[in-house]
């Protein structure tokens, strides 16, 4: 199932904190003081990552990078990812 895309957030953005995940062997996951967290979307045309930090309502971003990397270009004529739209994206 597809999901619109989300645009990256703008510096210093506050987000709201979602439940914590399980963890390893069924611990939550729970930031802690100078913890950093990213998350990154490799699509077929754009890359994009963000990286934030907790804070008391929720993360504040640190950093948002987004790129048009052409992944998928010639994908549908060939059926398999070409070395250089890989390169290009790396």
């Amino acid at each position: 199932m597809a999901r619109d895309p989300i645009p990256p957030a703008p510096a210093g953005r506050r987000h709201r904190r979602r439940p914590a995940r399980a963890g390893p062997a069924g611990r939550a996951a729970v930031p802690t003081a100078g913890e950093a967290f990213a998350a990154l979307d490799l699509g077929t045309n754009n890359c994009r990552l963000l990286v934030a930090e907790p804070a008391e309502d929720g993360y504040r971003v640190i950093d948002a990078f987004s790129r048009v990397v052409r992944l998928g270009e010639g994908l549908e004529r060939t059926g398999v990812l070409s070395r250089e739209a890989m390169t290009r994206t790396i």
